[in-house]
Protein backbone atom coordinates (compact mmCIF):
# COMPACT_ATOMS: atom_id res chain seq x y z
CA UNK A 1 0.00 0.00 0.00
CA UNK A 2 3.04 2.22 0.47
CA UNK A 3 4.39 1.15 -2.56
CA UNK A 4 1.38 2.58 -4.70
CA UNK A 5 2.58 6.37 -5.91
CA UNK A 6 5.35 4.21 -7.25
CA UNK A 7 2.66 2.93 -9.76
CA UNK A 8 0.67 6.05 -10.01
CA UNK A 9 3.26 8.78 -10.36
CA UNK A 10 4.70 7.71 -13.49
CA UNK A 11 0.96 7.08 -14.91
CA UNK A 12 0.42 10.93 -15.09
CA UNK A 13 2.71 11.42 -17.66
CA UNK A 14 1.72 8.55 -19.39
CA UNK A 15 -1.96 9.62 -19.33
CA UNK A 16 -0.87 13.20 -20.84
CA UNK A 17 1.09 12.38 -23.09
CA UNK A 18 -0.76 9.34 -24.77
CA UNK A 19 -4.26 11.48 -25.05
CA UNK A 20 -3.60 14.23 -26.05
CA UNK A 21 -5.55 13.55 -29.13
CA UNK A 22 -8.41 13.44 -26.67
CA UNK A 23 -8.73 15.93 -24.49
CA UNK A 24 -11.69 16.01 -22.49
CA UNK A 25 -10.67 12.32 -21.42
CA UNK A 26 -7.17 13.16 -20.67
CA UNK A 27 -7.83 15.74 -17.97
CA UNK A 28 -11.18 13.73 -16.79
CA UNK A 29 -8.52 10.97 -16.15
CA UNK A 30 -5.64 13.04 -15.11
CA UNK A 31 -7.51 14.75 -12.52
CA UNK A 32 -9.26 11.31 -11.48
CA UNK A 33 -5.93 9.94 -10.27
CA UNK A 34 -4.55 12.91 -8.71
CA UNK A 35 -7.62 12.77 -6.86
CA UNK A 36 -6.93 9.49 -5.70
CA UNK A 37 -3.35 9.95 -5.08
CA UNK A 38 -4.45 12.73 -2.50
CA UNK A 39 -7.24 10.22 -1.10
CA UNK A 40 -4.94 7.81 -0.54
CA UNK A 41 -2.10 10.37 1.16
CA UNK A 42 -4.85 11.55 3.23
CA UNK A 43 -5.66 8.25 4.14
CA UNK A 44 -2.27 7.08 5.06
CA UNK A 45 -1.82 10.22 7.56
CA UNK A 46 -5.06 9.54 8.79
CA UNK A 47 -3.82 5.65 9.91
CA UNK A 48 -0.74 7.36 11.19
CA UNK A 49 -2.73 9.91 13.40
CA UNK A 50 -5.06 7.68 14.40
CA UNK A 51 -2.83 4.68 15.36
CA UNK A 52 -1.13 7.39 17.64
CA UNK A 53 -4.26 8.41 19.24
CA UNK A 54 -4.85 5.02 20.23
CA UNK A 55 -1.18 3.91 21.31
CA UNK A 56 -0.48 7.30 23.71
CA UNK A 57 -2.63 6.47 26.41
CA UNK A 58 -0.66 3.36 26.98
CA UNK A 59 2.52 5.24 26.52
CA UNK A 60 1.39 7.90 29.15
CA UNK A 61 2.98 5.57 32.63
CA UNK A 62 6.18 5.80 30.44
CA UNK A 63 6.27 9.18 30.23
CA UNK A 64 5.10 10.16 33.77
CA UNK A 65 4.70 13.84 33.94
CA UNK A 66 4.02 14.80 30.44
CA UNK A 67 0.01 15.57 29.00
CA UNK A 68 -1.57 13.20 26.38
CA UNK A 69 -1.48 16.39 24.28
CA UNK A 70 2.13 17.27 24.97
CA UNK A 71 2.76 13.35 23.68
CA UNK A 72 0.86 13.80 20.64
CA UNK A 73 2.52 17.03 19.84
CA UNK A 74 6.31 15.19 20.69
CA UNK A 75 5.46 12.43 17.96
CA UNK A 76 3.60 14.38 15.56
CA UNK A 77 6.94 16.43 15.84
CA UNK A 78 9.20 13.27 15.19
CA UNK A 79 7.43 11.76 12.56
CA UNK A 80 6.05 14.54 10.41
CA UNK A 81 8.62 17.76 11.21
CA UNK A 82 5.27 19.42 12.40
CA UNK A 83 3.74 19.49 15.90
CA UNK A 84 0.38 20.28 14.12
CA UNK A 85 -1.88 17.23 15.06
CA UNK A 86 -5.89 17.85 13.20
Amino acid sequence: MLLLPLVYAPVLPLIRIGLRHKPVLRDRLFYGVLAGAFAHGAYLMYVVLLSLRLILPLCAPVFSGWSIATLEQFCCKFIFGTAYIL
